[in-house]
């Protein structure tokens, strides 16, 4: 069955399809695919590393300051983690200082 003069738009998950009915005499209806959706590009780009590191140490901890990245990656940095070396102990803040609890005193330690 052919409707004069309409046409129907079918959107799917994998185009778009336009099918449209012939005018008059019963003709056969003109078919056409338009090309599937493009896949979307996600740009990531990762922040650069804090600058101006320093690890001061106290009694059984050490507080670790730093200055934040020039360039963020183009999205809000939402925390920063210092982990010790020995002992692995990682701490997370939104901004610096960042105190490093639960240190031996005596021991020398690593941050990253």
């Amino acid at each position: 069955m052919f409707m004069s003069g309409k046409i129907l738009n079918v959107i799917g998950c994998v185009g778009l399809l336009v099918l449209s009915a012939c005018g008059g005499g019963g003709g056969t209806p003109a078919v056409s695919t338009a090309s599937p959706p493009s896949t979307p590009t996600v740009s990531v780009t990762v922040p650069g590393a804090p600058t101006s590191v320093l690890a001061t140490a106290g009694q059984g901890q050490a507080i670790v300051s730093f200055t934040a990245p020039a360039s963020n990656g183009g999205a809000t940095i939402t925390s920063y983690t210092v982990t010790s070396s020995p002992g692995n102990i990682s701490v997370s803040g939104v901004t610096s200082p960042l105190t490093v609890t639960g240190l031996t005193n005596g021991t020398a330690y690593t941050f990253t």
